[in-house]
This record gives structure tokens, C-alpha cells and sequence, in this order.
């Protein structure tokens, strides 16, 4: 139940941002966000307390650029939804990726494992 939570709660954060940047979104930013929240999570904790945050920070934006990279294909090539397109952006992939956003998805992390181990702790607290 705490992952679903999680991803709502990542979800509908990353929603809001978006709205907030550029001033439109779309339903499967809402997925996507809320899994990539929690795959931020599940990387914290899977590589425990002794892996320092800028490493774990590494293996969370490969894990969103990848996730990023395959629901856009879907989205946006697949559907030809045409949620968004990083063309002429440096350094991009097929308009899916590009290393801006990738190194935007490094600095993000670090508050969606914070915000990880807040709702973790406090599942915590309300379980005893």
C-alpha cells in the first residue's frame, strides 16, 4: 500500500512541476514520475546506507533517463502522442533523452530519496 502512495504521491509531485515549468503536462508524466519516485526509493534502500548519495544519485538518473527513453518511444513515436521532444536540445536521443534533462534527473533525486526515507520513516512510526 506505502508503494502505491509513493507512487501517487510522486506522481502528482512531478505533475505539479511540470505544470509549474512549462506549463502543461500529460496523464503518463503522472506515471512515470511516480515510478521513477519510487525507483528512487527502492535504489536507496537496495543499496543501503553505505553507498554515499552522489553514487546512488548516478543509478537513480540512469534509471529515470531509461525510463524516460522508453515511455517516450511509446508516447510519443509508438502513439504519436507528442507529449514532448528534446530535438535540437544538445546532445539528445531520438528527441526522447537528452544530458541536460539527464543531469536535471541527477540533482532531482536527491529530493525524491529524501522524501523516500520521510514517508518511510513515518510508515514506520504509525506501524508500532
Amino acid at each position: 500500500m506505502i508503494n502505491v502512495f509513493k507512487i501517487c504521491f510522486g506522481g502528482a509531485l512531478y505533475y505539479v512541476m511540470e505544470i509549474m515549468y512549462r506549463g502543461y503536462s500529460h496523464i503518463s508524466m503522472f506515471l512515470l514520475g511516480g515510478l521513477c519516485f519510487l525507483g528512487c526509493g527502492f535504489i536507496n534502500k537496495g543499496l543501503g546506507p553505505e553507498v554515499c548519495a552522489w553514487k546512488k544519485m548516478i543509478v537513480c538518473m540512469v534509471i529515470i533517463t531509461i525510463g524516460e527513453f522508453v515511455t517516450g518511444i511509446f508516447v510519443n513515436e509508438y502513439m504519436h502522442l507528442g507529449v514532448w521532444t528534446y530535438r535540437g536540445i544538445p546532445f539528445e536521443v531520438m528527441g526522447q533523452i537528452c544530458l541536460p534533462y539527464m543531469i536535471m534527473w541527477f540533482f532531482l533525486s536527491f529530493p525524491a530519496i529524501l522524501l523516500n526515507n520521510i514517508i518511510d520513516r513515518s510508515c514506520q512510526r504509525k506501524q508500532t
